[in-house]
């Protein structure tokens, strides 16, 4: 079995690998809630107690950028792609019983099976783990149809557990 590569990825791909890979757990949106009533809170007291306290205000702006992180990061992480990076050039290879094959300008890649820990995926991407933050992924644009982008969604799902 042997389901052809042919596409490009665009920026919106990039983007929707990282949101897929920084996706934060309830745990995390529950502290990062709470972080965030913490902060507004301390402002509240803060104002009234000291209004011209602006060493409270920069506390509370990097305590919400850290907050909001998961959902910013990823168009800043895509904007780092430029016109002229490998990744926006077309690829071709192929997905089979044995691994991934990707060559695209300026690299080939080979992967058995074995080399991926798990995978995780959306309706549109899928993404290969070789390690805790470490991927490779596979967009549906680089399919000719929906049909081989589900015979590889099944492939991977055959090899890789789902995280």
């Amino acid at each position: 079995m042997e389901i052809n590569v042919n596409g490009q990825l665009t920026r919106q791909d990039i983007t929707r690998a990282f949101f897929r890979h920084l996706k934060p757990t309830r745990n995390s949106v529950a502290i990062r809630i709470a972080l965030l009533g913490l902060t507004i809170l301390t402002l509240i007291f803060n104002y009234f107690k000291n209004p011209t306290a602006g060493w409270t205000y920069l506390l509370a702006v990097v305590v919400v950028i850290g907050v909001l992180s998961p959902w910013w990061m990823p168009y800043f992480q895509s904007l780092t792609f430029n016109k002229n990076s490998p990744l926006l050039k077309p690829l071709t290879g192929m997905v089979t019983e044995e691994g991934v094959n990707l060559h695209g300008y300026r690299f080939n890649s080979n992967q058995k099976w074995s080399s991926f820990t798990h995978h995780k995926r959306t309706q549109d991407v899928v993404l290969l783990y070789q390690g805790p933050n470490a991927f490779n992924f596979l967009s549906r644009n680089l399919f000719r149809s929906d049909a081989e982008w589900e015979e590889c969604i099944s492939t991977v799902e055959k090899f890789l557990p789902s995280k």
